[in-house]
């Protein structure tokens, strides 16, 4: 009866030692999943934090593009003001200068009619004897 204990109790003893063999196996497992899941975890930290940046980076970018572009809309503003006070000017100016025009063609038209008028009675006088005698 003692060799069924002794033998009972080696059994037990392998048993034993075949769970904490078996538990320390499944601890060994779960460490290293631990060690990948740690290695993963700093590696999407990583990632992470270098999209971060370069979302800063591209949204820092934006912003001067958008303010280039901004200052750069400004001058071609001002400018396409510029040119249309100075259009303006030549508009009011060729007003200016076509009623001018009409003027001094009235004036014109006016001064030859004052001055063909005494050349027209000259000419008749001083041919309506020879335009008599010519026509013959």
């Amino acid at each position: 009866e003692l060799a069924a204990v002794q033998e009972q109790d080696t059994q037990d003893i392998y048993e034993v030692m075949e769970d904490a063999q078996g538990r320390q196996t499944e601890m060994f497992q779960r460490f290293e999943t631990l060690e990948d899941d740690s290695r993963y975890h700093y590696e999407t930290g990583r990632l992470v934090d270098q999209e971060a940046r370069c979302s800063r980076e591209a949204w820092a970018h934006s912003i001067g593009l958008s303010s280039a572009v901004h200052f750069e809309l400004q001058g071609y503003m001002t400018h396409t003001w510029v040119q249309d006070q100075r259009i303006d000017a030549q508009d009011t100016l060729i007003a200016t200068l076509t009623t001018q025009l009409s003027s001094l063609q009235g004036h014109l038209v006016t001064a030859l009619g004052e001055i063909q008028t005494p050349q027209a009675r000259e000419q008749a006088r001083a041919g309506a004897p020879e335009g008599a005698g010519s026509s013959t």
